[in-house]
């Protein structure tokens, strides 16, 4: 009796296991009403972060434009992709490329889910579960 080789994994399938293992690594963390405020939370962990330059340019600049207790972006405070342009003095693919990134690793979320492009999408700065849990235990 001859059983069939196994199959063997594609691209896609390895990018899957990938993702569902690291997935609870960019879950949102979450915080007590009375831990210090998010954006102050957020700026820290963002310049404690490895991240390129670009990354933690932009995600400063998002963050300079959310409430700072909640860090939310009103929908009329959205920076939008020209507009973080314009702020950064970056080129339009590096904020694009630095947005992707930040999404991809958990610190910003869109809040209409889907594949909406960057320059029309409305985002909120998110941190990362692990070092949210690295954040408050200092």
């Amino acid at each position: 009796m001859t059983t069939a080789p196994a199959r063997r994994p594609s691209p896609a399938d390895l990018a899957a296991r990938l993702a569902d293992r690291d997935r609870r690594l960019i879950e949102p963390g979450t915080r007590s009403e009375s831990d210090e405020p998010f954006r102050e939370l957020y700026e820290r962990a963002v310049l404690g972060s490895s991240m390129t330059p670009h990354s933690r340019l932009v995600a400063l600049v998002l963050i300079a434009h959310a409430e700072p207790v909640s860090g939310s972006i009103p929908e009329s405070a959205q920076p939008r992709l020209k507009g973080l342009c314009t702020e950064t003095g970056l080129h339009p693919g590096h904020v694009v490329v630095a947005l992707n990134t930040l999404f991809l690793r958990g610190w910003l979320r869109r809040i209409r889910p889907g594949r909406e492009r960057w320059d029309t999408a409305c985002v909120q700065p998110t941190i990362p579960a692990p070092v949210m849990r690295a954040l408050l235990k200092n």
